[in-house]
């Protein structure tokens, strides 16, 4: 009996210490919760000008934060970290061998990949020494300069830098870029009636400047609905299926798309869209107005599929392209750049004009000479212009042209003449091959609408001096050989 009580009182003992070890753990903070403070403490966009900014960025992968748990917003941002930047938002990923050329890039070095990506986009160029100065601050010229071409901005209607007080000390390189930059209200001046082209810029500077831009950016693959976005929008990656949006600025399809698709559904754009990525099966137009476009895939054909509603301005074509119009769909004119060499139309809808500046294109299979001006209805061809002389009806129906495509409709995708009538030998065309197609070479250049207007985002101040690196390991010490210094009158972009 005795024991038994014994036995029985160390049960309860134990029981009771356990119940109390229980009770004190759940006043002690664990591992995780202690840490979560201690994050906190070191986060330093808490309050900060840019924090929504730099919130959304980070929240897209578009930058990052250091290992301590701290972002820099006021920390001073390189040309090499800068252009790592604007690489990480279009998707550029292609590298130019060119980049080998700087004299101060080796290629064993952090920064050789975002340099050689950033050269084969054609957004910077270097120094006039054959420099580039990886380490050196970028300034607020220098980024103007490296990003208006790319979101492809107007020029500025009269001299908007007369306003500030320095407006005449922006470098003779920049003055374009940094008139439209702030024109559109993407780069604000100071306080004190400065706009600072020579100053460096700080990491939030850089995001700040890179999102109004930007507007709205789609990095990820999937579907979006009902997108409203004022400014700009960027489609950045591939497997973007994008339905009942409009876009009041521009729309870039960026090479971050690679050789991937993208679908647009019952999508306004009163902007410019600008093709720039994209491959063989690849861009899809669905009951959408987009206004005008420019095609640029220089490395292969992108294809461009508009499908029954589609309505287009003018599209520019100025690489080798495959382009599909179906019944119902109609654009007001498409101009064939002399670089968009073997494209490839092909028409049930209607094209009020086409113009052919480039060899190697073919209309609905039939091949098109060099200066030719089309018009299309419902598939039909008609020649404006080049390509021979015509034909008159036969009796029982319409001869062909003794060169080709001649001034009257044909059935696209058959060979004309071959239907010549029942009595195809009247008058089946006058001297052919004479007037081949006048001014040939015809490229109307420009990009129109470019401008998106819009001001997203506002820019209370700005800090002066960035860092858009991030990762602890993009060169946060600087190379001290890399002329940190940097001479802004040289031409950086």
């Amino acid at each position: 009996m005795g024991g038994r009580k014994t036995i029985g009182t160390r049960t309860k003992q134990l029981a009771s210490m356990a119940l109390c070890v229980l009770m004190l753990s759940s006043y002690l903070p664990s591992a995780a919760a202690a840490s979560a403070p201690a994050e906190a403490a070191n986060d330093d966009l808490q309050g900060h000008w840019a924090e929504n900014e730099f919130r959304d960025w980070n929240g897209k992968g578009l930058i990052k934060g250091f290992e301590d748990g701290t972002y820099r917003p006021d920390q001073v941002v390189t040309r090499a970290q800068f252009a790592k930047l604007v690489n990480g938002l279009f998707g550029f990923t292609a590298r130019s061998a060119d980049a080998v050329a700087f004299n101060d890039i080796a290629a064993d070095v952090w920064y050789y990949e975002p340099v050689s990506a950033a050269k084969q986009a054609g957004y910077i160029n270097g120094f006039p020494d054959g420099s580039f100065k990886p380490g050196a601050p970028v300034t607020r010229q220098e980024a103007a300069k490296m990003t208006a071409s790319l979101f492809h901005l107007q020029a500025a209607a009269g001299d908007t830098l007369s306003g500030f007080k320095d407006g005449s000390s922006v470098s003779a390189f920049a003055k374009g870029a940094m008139s439209s930059i702030v024109a559109g209200g993407y780069l604000k001046g100071f306080a004190d009636g400065t706009v600072r082209p020579a100053q460096p810029m700080t990491r939030a500077e850089a995001v700040v400047l890179l999102d109004r831009l930007a507007g709205e950016v789609l990095n990820q693959g999937g579907k979006v609905d009902g997108l409203s976005a004022k400014g700009n929008l960027m489609i950045t990656a591939k497997d973007v299926s994008l339905s009942d949006s409009s876009v009041e600025g521009n729309l870039l399809l960026t090479a971050g798309i690679g050789e991937g698709d993208a679908h647009l559904d019952d999508v306004t754009v009163k902007g410019t869209t600008y093709v720039n990525g994209g491959g063989a099966h690849s861009i899809h137009f669905n009951d959408s107005t987009i206004g005008d476009l420019v095609v640029n895939k220089p490395d292969s054909p992108v294809r461009i599929v508009f499908t029954s509603s589609d309505h287009a301005g003018t599209l520019q074509v100025e690489t080798n392209a495959i382009i599909e119009f179906e019944s119902g769909s109609s654009a007001l004119e498409v101009v064939i750049g002399p670089n968009a060499t073997g494209t490839s139309i092909t028409v049930k809808g209607t094209i009020t004009k086409l113009t052919v500046g480039a060899s190697g294109v073919t209309v609905n299979g039939q091949p098109v000479p060099v200066g030719s001006t089309l018009t299309v209805v419902n598939g039909q061809v008609t020649v404006q212009q080049g390509g021979g002389s015509t034909g008159t009806t036969g009796t029982t129906g319409t001869t062909g042209t003794n060169s080709g495509l001649g001034k009257d409709m044909y059935d696209p995708g058959t060979i004309p003449g071959e239907n010549p009538g029942s009595n195809p030998g009247e008058n089946p065309g006058s001297n052919p091959g004479e007037n081949p197609g006048g001014n040939p070479g015809e490229n109307p250049g420009g990009n129109p609408g470019e401008n998106p207007g819009g001001n997203p985002g506002e820019n209370p101040g700005g800090n002066p001096g960035e860092n858009p690196g991030g990762n602890p390991g993009e060169n946060p010490g600087g190379n001290p050989g890399e002329n940190p210094g940097g001479n802004t009158g040289e031409n950086p972009g």
